[in-house]
C-alpha cells in the first residue's frame, strides 16, 4: 500500500531538507544530545489518508502507524525544526547556568573553549529564534514586509583580531548566518499554509544556504568534541515540553507555556491546548487596562504584546487585518481568531485538506447532499438536502457575482444574507445547524449567545478574511422577507433608535454586567438589526458611549434558538463559498 499526506511535496524544500539535516547533525555531534523526533512527537495527533491499493477498498483515514508512515518532505523539515527548538533549549539552559562565571582573562583550556563554544552557541540560538518565527509566520498566513537575507558583511571578522579568535567569530557568524537563512525558510512556509499574506516574504537561495551549512560544518573541526560531551552531560533531560513548541509556533511568550505545563493532567484531558489558552488569554485580557490612544495596527500590535505575543508575530497579526475593522473588535477577539486559524491550519498542529468538500472542484460550482439527521430542522421529514459550493482558488468574482445576481432577480420576495466564517465552522453549520452558544463573548448585540449575517457579500468576506488569511469562507443564506419582519418575529430593528441601540450595545460590550438590564431589554428578542459600533473597546471599559449610528455598516444579529433553527435551515442556504 502507498500512504500519503495531504500536503504535496515541495521542490524547494526537496532540496532543502538535506542541507538542515546536516547542520542538526553537526549540533549533535557538538552536544552529544540525541534528537530523536518522530512524527508521533506532534503537537498533537495526526490524521493521515491511507490509499490501499486495491481498487475495490476506497479511501481510509487511520491514526498514525510508526512502522508504517515514512515523512513527506515537507514533514521532515517540520520535524527538523522541532529538532532544533529542543537543542536550543538544553544549550540555553547550560549557557545561563555557566556562561557568566566565564571571564576572558585566566581561564583554563576547558573553560576557554567553553567560552569559545558559548561564542557559536550565542549565534546558533539567536538565529533558531528566528526559524521558529519564520516557519509558524509562513503556517498561520501573516504578512510581514521588509524581510531580507543577513548581510554578509555581518559575516566578516574584524582585521585586528587574532588569528585563533578570528577564526572563532567565523564559526559564530556562520551559524548566524545559517540560521537566519533557516528561519526566513520556515516563516514563509509557516504563513504560506495558513493562507495570509505575504508581501516582500522571498526564499533565500539554495546557494546562500549552502554557503552557511560549510560554514557550520566547520565546528567540527575546531573543537575537541570528547571534552564537551560531558559538559552538556547534566542537561539530557532538559528537552522541551510540547507546551515550549506549541507556544513557540503560536508564537506565545513564556507565561503560557507555564500555565499549560502546570495544568492537571485531568483537565487538560478534558479540553484540547487551545481552549486553555484562550481561557488564559481572556484572564489576561482582565488585568489589562488598553491605553484609549492605541488605535488602528499599531495600537493592536500594542495590546497583542501586551496580551503576551511576541513582537514579531504582533507585528504580523495587526498587518493582516484590514485597517477598517481593527477597532471594531477587542484585541482579544483578534488573537482568538488568529490561535483558531493556526490550530486548523498548521501541519504539525492539524491535518486538514484543503478544502472540506469536494476538494478536486476548483472555480466551479457544485452540489453536494447534507443530511438533515444530526441537525434540527424545520423540515424533519426530508432526509437531505442538496446545496451549492464552490471551492475559489481566483481572485476574479465573476462566477459567484453572476448567480447572485440571478438568484436574486429569480425571487424577488427573498433577501441574501451573509455569514464570513472558517472552513470548519460552516461545515459544522450545514452538518449540525447554527450553534447560538459559539459566538463570541462583549460584541454588539449579544455575548456568547449570537450568530451574525451581513447584507453584502463584500463585507462578509471581509470579516472573514480578516487574520485568517485564505482559510475563509461565506455561507449565503436566501430567507423570505417576512422571516425578517422585526413586528412579526419579535425581532428588534434598531435602525431608527439610537438610544436603544447605544443601550443594547453598552450591555452586550459589558458582557451582561447588568441582568436586570439585559431583560428589560433583550427577554424573548429573536433578533436584532442594527449599525457596527465604532468604538467598541472604549464602550467595554465603560468610557464612552456607543459610537457609529448611521454611519457604519448594518448587521443582524440571531438571538433566539429557534428562530435560529428557522433561519438556519438547509432548505434556507443558498450556497456556500470556500476560499
Amino acid at each position: 500500500m502507498a500512504v500519503s499526506v495531504p500536503c504535496a511535496a515541495d521542490s524547494y524544500l526537496k532540496q532543502v531538507t538535506p542541507i538542515l539535516k546536516t547542520c542538526c547533525k553537526t549540533i549533535q555531534n557538538i552536544t552529544d544530545q540525541r534528537l530523536n523526533i518522530h512524527p508521533k512527537d506532534r503537537v498533537l495527533p495526526l490524521v493521515i489518508i491511507i490509499h490501499y491499493d486495491s481498487p475495490s477498498i476506497k479511501e481510509k483515514q487511520m491514526a498514525y502507524i510508526q512502522t508504517k508512515i515514512k515523512p513527506s518532505i515537507n514533514e521532515e523539515a517540520l520535524l527538523l525544526h522541532l529538532r532544533l527548538l529542543r537543542i536550543r533549549n538544553v544549550l540555553t539552559k547550560y549557557f545561563q547556568a555557566h556562561g557568566e562565571s566565564m571571564s576572558k582573562s585566566d581561564l583554563s583550556r576547558k573553560t576557554k573553549r567553553l567560552l569559545e563554544l558559548k561564542s557559536v552557541i550565542d549565534g546558533f540560538l539567536a538565529v533558531v529564534d528566528k526559524i521558529i518565527e519564520n516557519y509558524t509566520f509562513s503556517t498561520a498566513g501573516l504578512l510581514l514586509d521588509g524581510l531580507n537575507l543577513p548581510s554578509l558583511e555581518d559575516l566578516k571578522s574584524n582585521s585586528d583580531l587574532s588569528r585563533k579568535t578570528k577564526r572563532l567569530l567565523e564559526l559564530k557568524n556562520g551559524i548566524d548566518g545559517f540560521l537566519a537563512v533557516v528561519d526566513k525558510i520556515i516563516e514563509y512556509y509557516t504563513l504560506s499554509t495558513a493562507g495570509l499574506l505575504l508581501d516582500g516574504l522571498n526564499l533565500p537561495s539554495l546557494e546562500v544556504l549552502k554557503v552557511q551549512k560549510a560554514k557550520i560544518c566547520a565546528v567540527n573541526k575546531q573543537f575537541k568534541l570528547k571534552e564537551l560531551h560531558s559538559t552538556f552531560a547534566d542537561y539530557k533531560d532538559d528537552f522541551m515540553t510540547d507546551a515550549n513548541i506549541l507556544c513557540a509556533l503560536l508564537g506565545l511568550n513564556d507565561d503560557y507555556q507555564h500555565f499549560l505545563d502546570k495544568l492537571d493532567d485531568n483537565k487538560r484531558a478534558h479540553h484540547d491546548d487551545l481552549y486553555y489558552i484562550v481561557r488564559f488569554l481572556e484572564e489576561r485580557e482582565k488585568d489589562l487596562e488598553y491605553d484609549p490612544n492605541y488605535k488602528g495596527a499599531e495600537g493592536l500590535y500594542q495590546n497583542l504584546v501586551s496580551l503576551g505575543f511576541t513582537r514579531k508575530r504582533a507585528d504580523a497579526i495587526s498587518k493582516n487585518i484590514p485597517s477598517e475593522l481593527i477597532d471594531l473588535q477587542t484585541p482579544s477577539y483578534w488573537a482568538e481568531r488568529y490561535l483558531n486559524n493556526v490550530f486548523l491550519h498548521h501541519p504539525l498542529l492539524y491535518n486538514a485538506t484543503r478544502y472540506p468538500y469536494s476538494g478536486d472542484k476548483k472555480d466551479e460550482w457544485f452540489q453536494e447532499e447534507i443530511p438533515t439527521g444530526n441537525r434540527e430542522e424545520p423540515n424533519e421529514n426530508i432526509p437531505s438536502f442538496l446545496v451549492r459550493m464552490l471551492n475559489c482558488t481566483t481572485k476574479n468574482s465573476v462566477v459567484i457575482e453572476d448567480y447572485l445576481t440571478k438568484v436574486e432577480e429569480e425571487d424577488r420576495e427573498s433577501v441574501l444574507l451573509y455569514h464570513g466564517t472558517t472552513h470548519a465552522d460552516a461545515k459544522s453549520i450545514l452538518t449540525s445547524g447554527i450553534t447560538l452558544g459559539s459566538g463570541k463573548t462583549g460584541q454588539d448585540f449579544s455575548s456568547g449567545d449570537g450568530f451574525y449575517v451581513s447584507g453584502t457579500l463584500g463585507g462578509a468576506k471581509k470579516w472573514s478574511d480578516a487574520a485568517r488569511g485564505k482559510h475563509s469562507a461565506v455561507l449565503v443564506f436566501k430567507v423570505k422577507k417576512n422571516l425578517l419582519d422585526a413586528s412579526k418575529e419579535n425581532g428588534l430593528d434598531l435602525t431608527q433608535d439610537e438610544e436603544k441601540w447605544q443601550g443594547i450595545i453598552s450591555l452586550c460590550r459589558g458582557r451582561y454586567d447588568n441582568l436586570k438590564v439585559k431583560q428589560i431589554l433583550l427577554k424573548g428578542v429573536s433578533f436584532i438589526k442594527g449599525y457596527i459600533c465604532s468604538n467598541p473597546k472604549a464602550v467595554a471599559d465603560g468610557q464612552e458611549r456607543a459610537e457609529g449610528f448611521g454611519q457604519t455598516e448594518i448587521h443582524i444579529c440571531i438571538r433566539d434558538e429557534d428562530y435560529a433553527v428557522k433561519f438556519g435551515s438547509l432548505e434556507n442556504i443558498c450556497c456556500v463559498i470556500f476560499y
